[in-house]
C-alpha cells in the first residue's frame, strides 16, 4: 500500500503542476488581450476611434432618441409641399410625394395596392390595385380574331420540378394566354415537389398560390379548370370530346391528379387527351423564343427589318434558334 501510494503522489504533483502552467498561461493571454484592447488604440488609429464614434452616435440616435446631436443629421431635406386644396384630389394615393395626374396619365384611376394581412402592411404595397383606367381597359392586339364567335382555350402541362419551375411556366402561359385572348386551361391539382408534406392536403392547384378568383384578375384574364372545360367541351356534344379509350381514366384525375403513369389518377391520362384534341406547336426552349412585335402592336403585318431583327434577337440569346 504504501509503495502505490508513494508512486501516485507524483503523479498528483504533476496534474497540479500542468493546471497551475495552463492557469498562468490563460491568464497572461487573457491580460495581455486587455492591456493591447485598452491601451493600444492611439489617437492617430482614425479608423478604430472612427468606429467607436459610429457606435456612440447611434446610441445617441436610437437609443436617446437625440437626432439633433450628431452633426450630420442636423442639415435635413425641407418637407414636400402639400399640393393645392384644389389640386389634391388629381394626386394618387401615395402621400405627398405623388406626382400629380397630368405627369402620369397611366395611373389614372388607379389606387395604392392593399395587403390582406392580420396586421396593417399596406406600406409594403408597391403597386396599384386597380391599375390605371388605360390598363384597364387595354385591349390586346395580338388577340385572336376569328370569324366565327368560339372560346379558344390554351392548355399547359407543369413539369415534375419544384414549385419554382412551375411558377415561371404558368407565369408565361398567363402572359400569353391574355395576349392572346385565350381561355388559360389549370391543369388538375397534384403533388408539388417538397410542398406535398401536409397531411391534411397533399395536393395543391394554383389557386393556392395566385388570386385567380378575384375580380381583377378574372377582369385580366379567363382562367378555367380541367374539370369546367371538360364538362364544357368534353363530353358527346362537345367541340372536343373524349375518346372511349381515354375516358374512364381522365375522368378519374380530371380534379386531383398524380405524375405517376400506374397511379388510377394519372395525370398523364388528361395530358394525353387535350394533345389529342389541341395544337401542340413544335416550340422548343432551347431553340425557340416568342417575339411580339410592334408592327402587329399597330395592326400590321411584320416588316422584314423587324423579322430580320427578331431572329437576330433570337440567335443571339438562344443560339440557331428560330
Amino acid at each position: 500500500m504504501s509503495q502505490t501510494r508513494r508512486k501516485e503522489l507524483p503523479l498528483k504533483r504533476k496534474h497540479v503542476s500542468l493546471n497551475v502552467i495552463l492557469f498562468i498561461f490563460i491568464f497572461s493571454c487573457a491580460a495581455s488581450s486587455f492591456i493591447m484592447f485598452r491601451y493600444g488604440i492611439s489617437e492617430e488609429d482614425e479608423h478604430v476611434l472612427h468606429q467607436m464614434a459610429s457606435v456612440e452616435k447611434f446610441k445617441e440616435m436610437h437609443l436617446n432618441h437625440d437626432t439633433e446631436s450628431n452633426a450630420n443629421f442636423k442639415t435635413k431635406k425641407p418637407p414636400v409641399p402639400m399640393p393645392p386644396q384644389e389640386d389634391r384630389e388629381l394626386h394618387l394615393a401615395r402621400g405627398v410625394a405623388g406626382l400629380p395626374m397630368s405627369q402620369t396619365p397611366a395611373l389614372e384611376g388607379a389606387e395604392r395596392g392593399k395587403i390582406e394581412c392580420d396586421v396593417d402592411a399596406n406600406d409594403l404595397a408597391y403597386w396599384n390595385e386597380p391599375q390605371g383606367l388605360r390598363d384597364i381597359h387595354f385591349q390586346s392586339p395580338f388577340a385572336v380574331v376569328e370569324d366565327d364567335s368560339s372560346e379558344k382555350y390554351l392548355s399547359f402541362e407543369p413539369d415534375s420540378g419544384g414549385w419554382n419551375n412551375i411558377r415561371m411556366s404558368l407565369e408565361n402561359m398567363f402572359v400569353i394566354a391574355a395576349a392572346t385572348n385565350r381561355t388559360l386551361v389549370l391543369p388538375p391539382e397534384q403533388p408539388v415537389y417538397l410542398l406535398n408534406y401536409d397531411k391534411k392536403k397533399h395536393h395543391r392547384g394554383f389557386a393556392d398560390f395566385y388570386p385567380i378568383h378575384k375580380p381583377y384578375f378574372r377582369n385580366r384574364l379567363k382562367i378555367i379548370t380541367t374539370e369546367e372545360f371538360l364538362q364544357r367541351e368534353g363530353d358527346a356534344n362537345g367541340r372536343l370530346p373524349i375518346s372511349e379509350e381515354l375516358k374512364e381514366r381522365v375522368m378519374k384525375a380530371h380534379q386531383v391528379c398524380e405524375r405517376r403513369a400506374k397511379s388510377s389518377i394519372s395525370c398523364f391520362a388528361v395530358y394525353d387527351h387535350l394533345r389529342s384534341v389541341g395544337y401542340v406547336p413544335s416550340i422548343d426552349g432551347n431553340k425557340n423564343c416568342f417575339v411580339f412585335d410592334t408592327d402587329a402592336y399597330q395592326g400590321n403585318k411584320m416588316t422584314t427589318a423587324h423579322s430580320r431583327a427578331a431572329k437576330n434577337f433570337c440567335s443571339v440569346c438562344l443560339g440557331n434558334s428560330t
